[in-house]
């Protein structure tokens, strides 16, 4: 990976293309957050506040209209959710503008669709070497030992056998962090899921859109 390439950067929406090689993670696995985050001030201010209504009326009755635009019941769910997607969907694409709203709600629905850029193989391969990685560091005799030096040697065992497009765009000291807190977690299912997420870019993703969400009804809430 060159050292010139910049790292990604979430500003309104997470990149939902790329063209070229994927940018890498950052170091920081919350700075995908942190990018968005308010000033302190309002964070306070937010603590605050005791007007705040559970919803409103224009969320209710934009609520019941998505639903009234999918099959009623007994059309299972699913079939329900995406003709009200294909329909949203459609109205954007004809009134061909979107708000920002709008537009980060598009990237949750494309990440969660397209598994962030990621296909099943490479979901396989991460995970299986996750476990891997997770017993060597409560399993071998020299990871008992010596928890903090075992860190290292197994985070590049980690890093060298992940498929090349997650390879090439985590950086080593996120993989060492991911290996610390495999150790702090005896739980294997637990220990694949969140390690997985994490060296794909999952956790990122779903942290970034989550902040522009809080962010963007603090910035609302301050123009009434």
């Amino acid at each position: 990976m060159s050292k010139a390439t910049p790292p990604i950067r979430f500003v309104d929406t997470w990149p939902m293309f790329e063209d070229g090689p994927k940018q890498p993670l950052p170091v920081d696995p919350f700075d995908a957050m942190n990018a968005v985050a308010p000033p302190s001030k309002e964070l306070s201010e937010l603590s605050h506040v005791t007007e705040l209504p559970d919803s409103s009326e224009e969320a209710e009755a934009r609520a019941r209209e998505v639903r009234a635009s999918s099959a009623p019941p007994p059309a299972p769910e699913w079939k329900r959710a995406a003709q009200s997607l294909i329909a949203e969907l459609q109205r954007i694409l004809r009134a061909d503008s979107a708000t920002l709203d709008q537009q980060r709600a598009i990237s949750r629905a494309w990440a969660a669709w397209t598994l962030a850029g990621t296909n099943e193989g490479q979901v396989l391969r991460t995970a299986h070497l996750v476990v891997r990685a997770h017993e060597a560091i409560h399993q071998t005799d020299s990871a008992r030992r010596n928890p903090v030096s075992a860190v290292s040697p197994t985070a590049r065992v980690l890093q060298a056998g992940l498929p090349s497009a997650v390879r090439d765009r985590i950086p080593a000291e996120r993989v060492e962090q991911v290996v610390t807190r495999l150790q702090l977690t005896h739980d294997t299912w637990r220990a694949v899921v969140e390690g997985t997420a994490e060296l794909l870019g999952w956790t990122d993703c779903a942290r970034s859109h989550a902040a522009a969400v809080v962010c963007a009804a603090m910035e609302r809430r301050g123009h009434r």
